[in-house]
Order: C-alpha cells, then sequence, then structure tokens
C-alpha cells in the first residue's frame, strides 16, 4: 500500500497544478457568485445549505491568495477535485486487488507473479485516475466555486474505504470476525458517505447504496453486527448536524440569509429543498434527453479510448475465470448499479442545464474505475501488455487534453464581473434595476457585499420576490423604497410569507400588489437615478403585464423605463470588451447563437445567457437605427461590429426582419 499511497499523492500534486492553472480567477456565473459570498461573508447559500461547503470554504475565503475571495474558492473547487483524483487511485488499486483476492487465485503466492500483478495494478489505477482528472466533468467543475468538486472527493474516498474494507473481509474466513483494519475501512466509508449529505445531499445519497451493497455481497454478517449500524447511524447523524450551522449564520443577519432560517420548521424546508420540491419528475421526453446527455458526458466528455476500456474492463469482470467469476460479477454489480442509480437520479431530478452534468460525477468515478479494470486487463495479457496498457492511457489522456482544455480552461475568464461592469457600471447613483438573469445578479451580490461596488444602485431580483427572506433582505437593504411601498409592501410580504412556508394565501391580490410595487419602484427610480429593467424579465410571463406599463427602451446592455413624453434616439451600447465577448463566443455553437440551444453544452448555458443579453442590446439598436434609414443602420453596424463578433448575422436578421 505504500507505493499506492505515494502515487496517490503524486497524482494529486499534478491535478492540483493542472486545476490551479485553469482555474478561474474572479467570480463566476450562476450560483458561484452568490455561493462565495455566503463563504466569505458567514451567510447561509440556497438550499440545501451546503452547511459543510460553507465551513471549508469559510477557511480556505481567508487565505491571502491574488484576487481575494472568489479566486480563494475557485481554488478550493481545484484542491478538492485534486484529492478526488488522488483518493481514485486509491479506490481503484483496492478495488483491482479486490478482484485478485478471491480464494485460491492464481495470484497467490508467487512473489515475482505478485510483484508484476502489483505493479500492473499501480499502472492502471494512475492510468484511470489521470484519464479521470482530465475528463470534461470533472475538469469543468475544479475551475469554479461550487459544491461539486467537494462531493466528488467524498464519493471517491467512499469507494477507496469500501473496496479497502472488501480486500481485508475476503482475506478473512468468514467464520472470523472482521479484523481491526476491516473496521476502520468501514468506518472511513461511513464517514465519509454521510460527510456528503452535509453538502449536496442529492449526489452524496448514491454513495450509501455503493458501502450497503458491496457489504451485502462480500460480508452480510456485518448486518447483524451492533457495530455496523452503530458506526453507520452515527456517522449520518453527525453529519446532519452541521446543518445547526445554518441556525448560527442565520442569526448574525448576514448580506445573503437564504431561507430566512429562524426555526427548524425553515430548517428542514431548506435541507429538502422545499422550493424545488416541483423540480423532481420530468416528461419521457425530458428524460431521454437528459439520459443522452448522461451517456455524452460519460463517453465523450471521458474520451472513447477511456470508454472502449470501460467497454472491455466491464466484459472482463462478467467473463471471469473459474476460481474469481463471482467476485468479478460482484465488482461488475457495484459499478454498473452506481452507473443506473445516477441516471436514474438525473433523468428524474430537473436541474438546471449548467448543473445537469454534475449530478453525472459519481457514474463518472464508476466509469472510470471499470476503466481501470480494462487497463488492467490489457497489462496483464502478455509479455507487452504493460507497455499496451500505458500507451492506451497516455493516448485516452491526449485525446482529453486536446478535446477538453479549450472548454475548461477559465484562467482568463472574468465573464461575470465584465458583464456585471458592464450592464451596471455607468448607471446613475440611486438607480432602481429590475433584473431576472441570476448571471447578473448573483456576482452583483458578491461584488456588492464583499467589495463594496457600487453599493449606491438599487437592484432587486424579481424572480427572488417569491421568498419571504428575500422581502426582509430588501427592507434592510432599501427601507426607502418599501417605505414608499409601505401598504402594498407589507400586503405582500405577508403573502409572500404564506405562500412561501405553503399555507393558503390571497392568490386574487398577490400578483396586483406585486405589480403595484414594482411599478412605484420604478417610478422612484424615474425621480432619482434612472430606472432599468434587464432582458432576462421578459422571458417570464408573469412579469409582461408591468413591463408593458413601464414603457421601456433599450440603453446600454438594460431596458430604462422612460417617462411617457420622452422621445429617445437610436441606443447607445458603446464599446465593450471584444476579448472577453470572444471568449463567451468560443464556448458557443453558431446553431445555439441562431436559436438552437439544444446544440449547446449544457454546461455552457450562462455563457449563452450572458451572450444573448448583449445580442438582444446591440439588435435592439439596430432595429431603432434601421427605422431611421440605411445610412443609420449602417453607421450603427459599423460601431458595434469592432466588439461584437455576430454583428452581421444580426443586421442581417434585422433586415430580413424589416423586409430588406
Amino acid at each position: 500500500m505504500r507505493n499506492v499511497w505515494i502515487a496517490a499523492v503524486l497524482v494529486f500534486g499534478a491535478a492540483a497544478l493542472l486545476y490551479g492553472t485553469t482555474a478561474a480567477p474572479d467570480v463566476g456565473l450562476v450560483d458561484s457568485g452568490e455561493l462565495s459570498l455566503a463563504a466569505a461573508t458567514g451567510g447561509v447559500a440556497h438550499p440545501p445549505g451546503v452547511p459543510l461547503w460553507l465551513l471549508t470554504g469559510r477557511v480556505f475565503a481567508t487565505l491571502p491568495v491574488a484576487g481575494g475571495a472568489a479566486r480563494a474558492l475557485n481554488l478550493m473547487s481545484a484542491f478538492w477535485m485534486a484529492a478526488a483524483v488522488g483518493a481514485l487511485v486509491v479506490a481503484a488499486e483496492r478495488l483491482l486487488a479486490f478482484l485478485g483476492s478471491a480464494p485460491g487465485g492464481s495470484r497467490q503466492g508467487d512473489t515475482r507473479n505478485e510483484v508484476a500483478e502489483s505493479r500492473a495494478r499501480l499502472i492502471a489505477a494512475v492510468g484511470a485516475a489521470v484519464m479521470f482528472a482530465v475528463a470534461y466533468n470533472p475538469w469543468t467543475w475544479s475551475s469554479v466555486a461550487e459544491v461539486y468538486a467537494l462531493n466528488t472527493f467524498l464519493a471517491a474516498a467512499t469507494w477507496a474505504f469500501a473496496w479497502d474494507a472488501a480486500v481485508r473481509l475476503r482475506s478473512t474466513p468468514a467464520s472470523a470476525p472482521a479484523p481491526a483494519a476491516a473496521w476502520r475501512s468501514v468506518t472511513g466509508a461511513s464517514i465519509a458517505a454521510s460527510l456528503g449529505l452535509a453538502n449536496h445531499h442529492a449526489t452524496a445519497a448514491l454513495a450509501f447504496p455503493v458501502l450497503l451493497v458491496l457489504v451485502a455481497l462480500v460480508r452480510p454478517t456485518l448486518y447483524r453486527t451492533r457495530r455496523f449500524w452503530v458506526t453507520t447511524v452515527s456517522a449520518v447523524v453527525g453529519s446532519l448536524a452541521l446543518y445547526l450551522y445554518l441556525f448560527v449564520a442565520a442569526r448574525h443577519d448576514p448580506a445573503l440569509n437564504w431561507g430566512g432560517i429562524d426555526s427548524f420548521e425553515l430548517l428542514l424546508r431548506h435541507l429538502r429543498g422545499a422550493q424545488y420540491a416541483q423540480q423532481v419528475g420530468s416528461s419521457p421526453e425530458e428524460m431521454k434527453r437528459v439520459a443522452g446527455d448522461f451517456f455524452l458526458t460519460l463517453g465523450n466528455g471521458g474520451g472513447w479510448i477511456a470508454a472502449a476500456l470501460v467497454a472491455y474492463g466491464l466484459f472482463r469482470l462478467a467473463k471471469g475465470s473459474k476460481r474469481d467469476r463471482g467476485t468479478g460479477r460482484t465488482a461488475a454489480v457495484m459499478l454498473i448499479a452506481a452507473i443506473a442509480l445516477n441516471l436514474l437520479l438525473s433523468v428524474n431530478y430537473v436541474a438546471g442545464p449548467e448543473d445537469r452534468v454534475a449530478y453525472d460525477l459519481p457514474a463518472t468515478l464508476a466509469w472510470f474505475l471499470a476503466a481501470a479494470v480494462g487497463v488492467h486487463a490489457l497489462a496483464r495479457r502478455d509479455r507487452f501488455g504493460v507497455p499496451v496498457a500505458i500507451v492506451a492511457c497516455l493516448a485516452g489522456v491526449a485525446f482529453s487534453v486536446i478535446r477538453n482544455g479549450p472548454l475548461c480552461d477559465l484562467r482568463s475568464d472574468r465573464t461575470a464581473r465584465t458583464f456585471v461592469v458592464e450592464a451596471l457600471g455607468e448607471l446613475p447613483p440611486g438607480a432602481v434595476v429590475l433584473t431576472a438573469e441570476w448571471n447578473l445578479y448573483a456576482p452583483y451580490l458578491y461584488l456588492r457585499h464583499v467589495e463594496g461596488w457600487r453599493p449606491d444602485l438599487r437592484v432587486i431580483d424579481v424572480l427572488m420576490l417569491r421568498r419571504h427572506w428575500y422581502l426582509a433582505y430588501l427592507a434592510r437593504e432599501y427601507p426607502e423604497l418599501c417605505e414608499a411601498t409601505r401598504v402594498p409592501f407589507d400586503r405582500f410580504r405577508e403573502q409572500i410569507d404564506r405562500f412561501d412556508r405553503d399555507r393558503p394565501y390571497d392568490r386574487e391580490h398577490i400578483q396586483q400588489w406585486y405589480e403595484e410595487i414594482v411599478l412605484a419602484w420604478l417610478a422612484a427610480g424615474r425621480a432619482d437615478g434612472g430606472a432599468y429593467v434587464d432582458w432576462g424579465c421578459q422571458d417570464h410571463p408573469q412579469e409582461i403585464g408591468w413591463i408593458r406599463q413601464a414603457r421601456t427602451y433599450p440603453e446600454g446592455l438594460l431596458l430604462r423605463s422612460l417617462p411617457a413624453d420622452a422621445t429617445p434616439g437610436v441606443p447607445d451600447v458603446g464599446p465593450m470588451d471584444a476579448a472577453n465577448l470572444a471568449r463567451i463566443r468560443a464556448r458557443l455553437t453558431d446553431e445555439a447563437v441562431a436559436g438552437d440551444r439544444e446544440s449547446l453544452i449544457p454546461r455552457h448555458d450562462p455563457y449563452f445567457r450572458v451572450w444573448r443579453t448583449y445580442a438582444s442590446a446591440v439588435e435592439a439598436s439596430l432595429i431603432v437605427a434601421a427605422t431611421e434609414g440605411p445610412a443609420a443602420l449602417q453607421a450603427q453596424i459599423d460601431r458595434v461590429r469592432p466588439w461584437f463578433p455576430d454583428t452581421d448575422f444580426l443586421a442581417s436578421r434585422v433586415r430580413a426582419r424589416l423586409g430588406g
């Protein structure tokens, strides 16, 4: 085992260097801004609350890293994913040791054969782990502040402990008590699996079948021991107790206090993600599409060379030999069941496109464990087996680096900050901005509360107005707006509190009060620094009523709410960061830009949403210019073409729309 641990540490170091180099330098899109804010300020994140991630994030956020807390938390993802790669080395070697531990196996007793077998196991374990490291799914989540890297490490640690326990139990007669070393590994597996429940329990729960089924197949008598159940239940209870931290965090009224947790009722609602209850269950068409993405993530994301090794490994496990066929089939059942359970979760839980592939990370671990079996089988074939196995692994790594490197390398990616600054940076003090774009609002919250950027703006997420705790946030941050709409605000707040707790509420008037409030806020903004709406609001039918009354007109990357007597000219979208827009464009397909989002890599959907904001602003300016004549349209095209890559495409669409 000493060589295995040395190899695991070396692979961890190499993966940490790769991931640290390609990690994003700044605050990210989607939930990264919100999570970074919660970790940096001791706040509460979105359901299920991820207390384990927040606690570790608090430590990383205090590190003196150039780039501040956001960069430090991106590096935390790099650290945990690299740790997962190192743990996979141990897990794969222990799995292969389990396959060679069948009583009477031909590999026992011959020292020279044992050395060759140990070498083959180590080559296979390292090869599979390195291929996993550069696969799309692990690599992409190593670059940004998110909860999935930590969960992947805990899942890999569960596999490593579970297979080590299996090896030690197999080496002991069934009639003898389980050795102390086996119990230590069972305890380690229980703790690793349980800690995941305090992080991202939807995917962490998949680790328990790994442990429980393996015990059932290898040493079912453990189920009759008090020690097993005390160990497992204690680990689960201890991990779930970490959720009490959310009470502590909420009491300090932090900048981000998601859920407003001040009672066990709200804690339980937060833990089980009550606000996402409608996301469970999919249509047959959606399930089919998600299943296709699932297998594409494994096969294409991990490389087809790795996929061939997986197929060969599963074939060898199923075929086995007369002496170890039962052992091989046990391993095959474990790996296939892990992938199947993950598929069942993925097709039934409707995660956002950007998060969907993250739910497949446990299956990705099982996939590369099966690849390790294939590499090991190659290495043991004949005297040329080891070179062939090494070449196969190197080819698989090279294939993935070439394919995935440009997609996963975020070292120059400052999309979120650039987007926020270009959308909001030039607004006058006191401006009111209503947004429905999380890729704008989440990083803005981080910049506002951690870096003190533009606290003079009043930016409000209209979709979050459906949450009682967010109304408390607005009352604290923008008391003058809430006071100006005191009567409808209090009525609306009372009904939202009932709605958000699944209690009867006034369906007839809640939308009326909502629209009255947002229109009053826009009026207050017009009287002060200006009132704005972002393009994302137009994507939601429930917002159309008040948007039509707001009389919006394109200005920059937003829509400005204007008085009835205003006569604006051609919108000035201004020069933007062309280099950043080129990086965003590189993550999209021509089909996606033309409107076919199905052609996107799901993980890149946030970039598409940001791109669409820029495209909407440019297209709107071209439409207005076209109404003033061909010369005005051409002048506007010439102004935006130097910095916006798809100007000509949008211009052709505008001409077609306006009849030439």
